[in-house]
């Protein structure tokens, strides 16, 4: 698999890269309730091991943002310039994930800005969820 891509059948997040394939946001989550992210096999909270990938309600929020003008991934060169961003989901502001953020041209973005996420395949059928301002269409 070329380096650029995420290694979807990693057993560790491979739950992740299914709900991206099947257009849900989902998380690995503690019986306590508490969310494990990053994976790992015991609850940081209660230490428990019964932790069960959930899926989430695929809103957030912008935590920080850049646009990039050079891409250091070969890969990404075409989408030049793009913003890369970290967003929070709004279970839990623990909860961040680096993502694209698309549909942000002619937007000024700003801190807490409320997105929702979206899904975008690319090659070999892995689909990259991406996040969009809620306001816009699909």
């Amino acid at each position: 698999m070329p380096l650029h891509l995420p290694d979807v059948e990693w057993e560790v997040t491979r739950p992740f890269w299914e709900g991206c394939r099947e257009r849900q946001l989902r998380m690995p989550r503690c019986a306590c309730g508490e969310y494990v992210w990053y994976p790992q096999p015991r609850c940081p909270k209660c230490r428990a091991d019964r932790i069960a990938w959930t899926p989430v309600s695929s809103r957030a929020t912008l935590f920080t943002w850049t646009t990039v003008y050079r891409s250091f991934i070969p890969a990404h060169a075409s989408r030049v310039p793009y913003v890369a961003g970290l967003v929070e989901l709004v279970e839990d502001p623990q909860l961040r994930l680096a993502t694209f953020l698309v549909g942000v041209k002619g937007i000024t973005l700003a801190l807490g800005l409320p997105l929702r996420v979206d899904f975008e395949p690319i090659e070999q059928g892995i689909v990259l969820p991406v996040f969009r301002p809620a306001e816009s269409e699909v």
